[in-house]
C-alpha cells in the first residue's frame, strides 16, 4: 500500500489491527513521533494512527490475507516463495 498514493481504507486498517497490535505499528523512529512529542505523552495508538497515518511504520505489505508492516526481508523472502 503507497500511503503516498491514497489513504487506508476502514477494512485495511481492521485488517492491520487484526493482524498487529496497534502499538506494534507506531513507528517511534520517525520524525513526525518525535515532532509531535508522542515520546511524552499517553495516547490510544489505534486512533492516533487513523488520524495520523504519518505515524505508521512502512512500508505496509500485503499478500493473500496475509499483512506485514515494516521492512522484513525473512518476511519478504518466504512470501516470494509461497
Amino acid at each position: 500500500v503507497d500511503l503516498a498514493e491514497r489513504e487506508l481504507s476502514a477494512g485495511e486498517w481492521k485488517s492491520l489491527f487484526t493482524a498487529h497490535d496497534p502499538l506494534s505499528l507506531v513507528d517511534s523512529e520517525s520524525a513526525y513521533y518525535s515532532k509531535q512529542g508522542y515520546q511524552y505523552r499517553d495516547f490510544d495508538a489505534q486512533e492516533e494512527l487513523i488520524e495520523h497515518p504519518a505515524l505508521l511504520k512502512t512500508p505496509i505489505l500485503r499478500s493473500g490475507g496475509r499483512v506485514h508492516v515494516g521492512y522484513d526481508l525473512a518476511v519478504i523472502t518466504d512470501w516470494g516463495a509461497r
